[in-house]
């Protein structure tokens, strides 16, 4: 089998010929040096890396975004009495209406005199957010305006040249939006602060619903797009979806029929959906099971809290499972023995009956010993099969 055919047989719950070993890296601080052993410098070369290493791969395609033309940008920076810290201010000037977000400038701030409209940067060192009320969806619906034709005639060339490659290295294509995914709570926290949203909920339920009604309408117009590429999966980042965040109760109202007009959508293209929720999981697993999802993305076992035969009993037979093994800490700080351990329970559990990708949540970091990644292929390879 090729590595595509591979991670797509798995995806879709079946059995392929060994279990698949998808790794992603991340540098947490993109300013200091990058580690020897990561030798690419684009996707394509990390993809020829992963499989000279036994490994399977993706390739990724990114639908696009920017603020429409006639939207004014305006950034400073200014010093306040009650901030030690000078406090960086954009907004953005819309014809319905301004958004405006202010931050402390911290010594690792990353963005230098900006504050993107997403961001997780942001979070902790907001002093005033995007969204604020209903005044504020107006000109945020304005802003979240769906490709132009001139992006879609783009995008639909870098796709056709990533299926080029996919197709020479025998790898699967993954559909993403701009921040790593198609999005509605994640987008939704970013812009509102998370306690702001999480009062929201109960205190003023129509704004949120409001709010996710706005980003949903813009998620749809990319997931659109997406679905009439040449990808093979479409990716929905939910890692503020979680029960961490939203009640059983909440998530079944506000969230699940978004979720579920977005894999309509994908389906009705013949993709594949994946949902990646790392952590917050458990509470929410009859909702998954509904949802029509065919990729659950993250089970983590250490910082996730994944009880893995509960997940593989109630959602494994609707939905395949990406994960198994945690990261930052089995792979990162673990020893030899422990990513074995680990790898072997992951496959046993997770990989009974088929539908099964074996993925350190949610990556390998720049500090984890090249040893430790090798180790864990070398468990793939020993314990990826399914029984």
């Amino acid at each position: 089998m090729t590595s595509r055919e591979r991670v797509l047989t798995a995806s879709a719950g079946g059995r392929p010929d060994r279990v698949p070993v998808c790794l992603s890296f991340f540098q947490i601080d993109p300013r200091a040096p990058r580690p020897r052993e990561w030798t690419w410098h684009n996707q394509v070369e990390q993809a020829e890396a992963m499989l000279r290493l036994g490994a399977d791969a993706l390739l990724h395609v990114v639908a696009p975004y920017s603020p429409p033309p006639d939207v004014e940008q305006r950034v400073w920076r200014e010093r306040r009495e009650d901030e030690p810290r000078p406090i960086i201010v954009k907004e953005y000037r819309t014809p319905r209406g301004t958004l405006q977000a202010a931050v402390r400038e911290t010594e690792d701030w990353q963005h230098g005199l900006d504050i993107p409209l997403f961001s997780d940067l942001a979070v902790s060192r907001a002093t005033k957010w995007w969204v604020n009320g209903e005044q504020d969806l107006d000109a945020l619906s304005y802003l979240l305006r769906p490709p132009t034709s001139e992006q879609r005639a783009a995008f639909r060339e870098q796709c056709q040249a990533v299926r080029r490659e996919a197709h020479r290295l025998g790898v699967a294509v993954e559909g993403v939006g701009p921040l790593g995914g198609v999005m509605a709570g994640d987008a939704a926290a970013w812009l509102m602060g998370f306690e702001n949203l999480m009062l929201a909920m109960v205190e003023r339920p129509q704004l949120v619903t409001d709010l996710l009604g706005v980003i949903h309408r813009w998620q749809m117009a990319l997931v659109e797009l997406l679905a009439e590429s040449e990808v093979d999966i479409i990716k929905h980042r939910a890692w503020y979806e979680s029960a961490d965040h939203w009640s059983p109760a909440l998530y079944r109202q506000m969230l699940a029929p978004l979720v579920r007009e977005e894999v309509v959508l994908t389906h009705q293209a013949g993709k594949l959906f994946s949902y990646i929720m790392t952590t917050g999981v458990m509470p929410l697993l009859p909702q998954i099971a509904g949802s029509g999802i065919d990729i659950l993305w993250g089970v983590d076992p250490v910082q996730g809290r994944a009880d893995l035969r509960r997940i593989k009993t109630e959602v494994g037979a609707r939905v395949s499972l990406w994960g198994g093994v945690n990261g930052a800490v089995t792979v990162g700080r673990g020893t030899r023995e422990e990513i074995r351990a680990a790898v072997e329970e992951a496959c046993r559990v997770l990989g009974a009956g088929g539908g099964y990708v074996l993925t350190p949540v949610d990556s390998i970091f720049e500090d984890c010993p090249w040893e430790n990644v090798l180790a864990l292929v070398e468990a793939a390879r020993e314990f990826g099969r399914y029984s």
